[in-house]
């Protein structure tokens, strides 16, 4: 016996299958009020950078994330990027005349933060090694912001971390640069 198919309903019926797959809540970075559960950052917080009038995101590198799910299981992530010395065309940067204090604010408070600098004349030089540059926590802010001393025409790499915090953490590095006007 020979089965003749009506090959009209096949598509829409396929497409019905596959379209909901895809139709889910995007996950979000940002905790939503009074769930616990959301309360776990599911990718590294976002650093800002500014300096007087000056605002610019910094550009998220490598990281390596974990947070925990609401039924318990652990959830990992590695990330890898290019080095911030490869990444110019990614970045925007931050307008600096002179030597100035710059403002790191994270999203969340790390727990550590170290920084590294080149000068711009080292662009896609990944091999050269950066000059470590001191962040510290300014005493009138509310911890999740850290200042530094930056030049213009430098580039900066960021190395954060958040550990032991209730169901999330990790490191992440982040990059930004300052150009001259």
């Amino acid at each position: 016996m020979k089965i003749k198919w009506n090959k009209g309903w096949l598509l829409p019926v396929l497409l019905l299958a596959v379209l909901p797959a895809g139709c889910g809540a995007p996950e979000s970075n940002a905790p939503e009020s009074g769930d616990e559960a959301a309360q776990m950052l599911r990718e590294p917080p976002a650093l800002m950078v500014s300096c007087g009038d000056g605002e610019t995101a910094a550009l998220l590198g490598t990281y390596s994330w974990t947070w925990t799910e609401p039924d318990g299981s652990a959830v990992g992530v590695e990330a890898d990027s290019v080095q911030v010395l490869a990444a110019r065309d990614n970045m925007i940067p931050l307008p600096l005349s002179a030597e100035s204090t710059v403002t790191l604010r994270f999203a969340e408070e790390p727990d550590t933060v170290s920084v590294l600098c080149w000068s711009t004349d080292c662009w896609e030089r990944t091999d050269v090694p950066g000059e470590a540059v001191e962040a510290d926590r300014p005493e009138e802010k509310d911890g999740r912001a850290f200042a530094l001393t930056a030049r213009p025409d430098c580039v900066y790499e960021v190395l954060a971390a958040w550990e032991g915090r209730d169901g999330w953490g990790g490191t992440a590095y982040y990059g930004f640069y300052t150009q001259a006007p």
